[in-house]
């Protein structure tokens, strides 16, 4: 966790240290590159330092990490000269790469959702109704990148990963997507204001998944397709984090909806661009 606000210094530069033995999940290293592109964008002199490189570092390498921080951050002890996604990529049945989600060319992912959903059919073997799931991910992804060419805004890629964690003591696939741009909590003060001027970014976020809020208003039909992915991963007990530019926002399935009771809020976090989601579907053991 950040302890301060790197967007708010001025003229200095950002060192990012990563310590032995941390596990950095999907979600983390999608956080983690939109933080650094944003900082090197502003100026930012950045240094990513691993103290043990043959552990985050290597897991890093191999999800192409390295292939999507701006070339000007000094990584070390270095950055690897061929990555391990260029190496073993589309390789390994349990992890796959990041990929670019370029601003402005949304026909050039127009096949993704399909792709990144059936990766997944390696590690869903055994699972009911894996075929089900699969079509759910790949709608869950069709209507979050949709919303990233709606909501973003930015002159820097979005990115989106998805890895399934087989062994882990609660087995489970995770969804992540990110990007830099204005970010959904904006876009949507900016079309209502009289509604929502006085609401914290993590109340925004709240009132979108438990009541469809979208920018064209409730009467237009229109929007809502965050909601619709967040029922879609109701229906198989999926948490869901939202990182927005300054909130955190971790929303749990009650019963029938995320409930309001379910949402765990939290403002004032350190300044990051955009909108950042991770959906966490559980699966069978």
């Amino acid at each position: 966790m950040l302890q301060h606000d790197p967007h708010a210094l001025q003229d200095a530069s950002v060192e990012i240290c990563v310590p032995t033995n941390c596990k950095v999940s999907i979600h983390a290293a999608l956080l983690l590159v939109s933080l650094i592109n944003q900082l090197s964008l502003r100026g930012q002199y950045i240094i990513l330092s691993f103290d043990a490189p043959d552990e985050a570092y290597g897991y890093l390498s191999r999800m192409g990490f390295f292939e999507h921080i701006a070339p000007a951050v000094d990584v070390r002890p270095e950055r690897p000269i061929i990555s391990g996604a260029m190496v073993h990529g589309g390789g390994n049945r349990e992890l796959v790469e990041i990929h670019e989600v370029p601003p402005g060319k949304q026909e050039s992912i127009r096949d993704l959702p399909l792709l990144l959903a059936g990766s997944l059919t390696h590690s869903l073997r055994g699972q009911p109704d894996a075929d089900t799931i699969q079509k759910h991910v790949a709608t869950v992804l069709s209507e979050v990148l949709d919303n990233v060419y709606q909501h973003s805004n930015t002159v820097l890629s979005g990115l989106v990963a998805l890895q399934p964690y087989r062994k882990a003591s609660q087995p489970k696939v995770m969804l992540a997507i990110s990007d830099s741009g204005y970010g959904i909590t904006r876009t949507l003060r900016e079309a209502q204001p009289d509604t929502l001027e006085k609401m914290t970014e993590a109340e925004i976020i709240a009132k979108v998944f438990q009541e469809g809020l979208s920018r064209f208003g409730a009467e237009s039909g229109r929007g809502g397709g965050l909601r619709r992915c967040a029922e879609i991963a109701l229906r198989y007990g999926a948490d869901l984090h939202v990182r927005v530019p300054t909130a955190v926002v971790h929303l749990v399935p009650g019963r029938e909806s995320y409930e309001e009771n379910m949402a765990y809020c939290r403002d004032n976090a350190p300044l990051l661009w955009g909108t950042h989601l991770c959906f966490e579907f559980q699966l069978t053991s």
